[in-house]
């Protein structure tokens, strides 16, 4: 990798004074006016060069990673597509300097990792990091990879920036936060009441009628707990891709009706009424009737 970075970023020296990296080796070979097969080879060796210098420019611009090279002055001078797109996205002016792009005031740096390593007559400044910008409701996450050349004078050549969007992963932590957030608060609940309903049994007698409506009420507080746990662990089978459907035929309108009737104490409690709707003939749907049921009821 940094042999990769270290060929970008000679590329681009080289092109400031005019040069290809592919002319350099042509010369190189083809500099022999005596010898004719080192020319030759040369022109073959150029060729394949300039081909894999166009698949390397193929891969940089559709990559899905946002890739920027700049100059000694902190320009960038060449983006690839994806991060002309976030350029334009985010409204960043397109002369913005690689040290304007720091700061501006809606990022926010963090994890940041400097390391420095010296490659024959150059060093090299890699500076990693995670970045979140916000732009206005939305905030974006991207995993900087900051590698800066400088010759042995510590005269800056020019530099490379990767960006790596993690936008998609932190949304889905911080819903995975969220969802497990609202799972302990629920099994509060149910915890209560078998520590409660337990501790009355524990402490005196009861008659026996009391005692089985008390027993049915530790063991309904019981399987709402189990529930709540197994919901927990669908979580954790989704996350890992774990998670192992059962679809079957389903009919939607019975499954409704069901749950209407269920959340019917609860919907008057909060002043709600539920109103049912539908077509004379809804059709079967193929799907897990668990998740739908849960799916409809979290709606609900």
């Amino acid at each position: 990798a940094v042999l990769t970075i270290f060929y970008l970023l000679l590329d681009y020296v080289l092109r400031r004074w005019g040069i290809t990296v592919d002319q350099a080796l042509f010369w190189g070979w083809g500099s022999s006016a005596v010898l004719v097969t080192p020319f030759f080879l040369g022109i073959k060796k150029v060729r394949k060069n300039v081909v894999e210098e166009w698949k390397n420019r193929f891969l940089m611009t559709y990559t899905p990673n946002m890739i920027a090279i700049g100059d000694e002055n902190g320009n960038f001078a060449f983006k690839n597509k994806r991060m002309t797109e976030l350029f334009q996205e985010l409204g960043f002016s397109e002369n913005l300097t690689k040290q304007e792009f720091y700061e501006i005031p809606a990022m926010e740096i963090n994890r940041e990792v400097l390391q420095e390593e010296n490659i024959k007559n150059y060093h090299l400044k890699m500076r990693e990091a995670e970045l979140a910008i916000a732009a206005g409701e939305q905030i974006y996450h991207f995993a900087l990879q900051d590698v800066s050349l400088f010759s042995e004078k510590n005269e800056p050549k020019g530099f490379l920036m990767i960006l790596h969007d993690l936008t998609n992963e932190r949304d889905l932590e911080r819903i995975k936060l969220e969802t497990l957030g609202i799972i302990v608060h629920e099994l509060r609940s149910p915890l209560m009441g078998i520590i409660g309903f337990s501790e009355l049994m524990i402490e005196q007698e009861y008659e026996p009628e009391t005692r089985k409506q008390y027993l049915n009420a530790i063991h309904t507080s019981g399987k709402k707990l189990s529930d709540l746990v197994d919901r927990f662990l669908n979580v954790l089978r989704m996350e890992s891709g774990q998670l192992e459907l059962a679809p079957s035929p389903v009919q939607l309108i019975p499954m409704i009706e069901s749950l209407v009737l269920s959340l019917e104490a609860q919907a008057q409690q909060k002043s709600v009424k539920f109103t049912c709707l539908y077509e004379s003939q809804i059709p079967e749907i193929f799907a897990s009737e668990e998740f739908i049921r849960e799916a409809l009821q979290n709606l609900m």
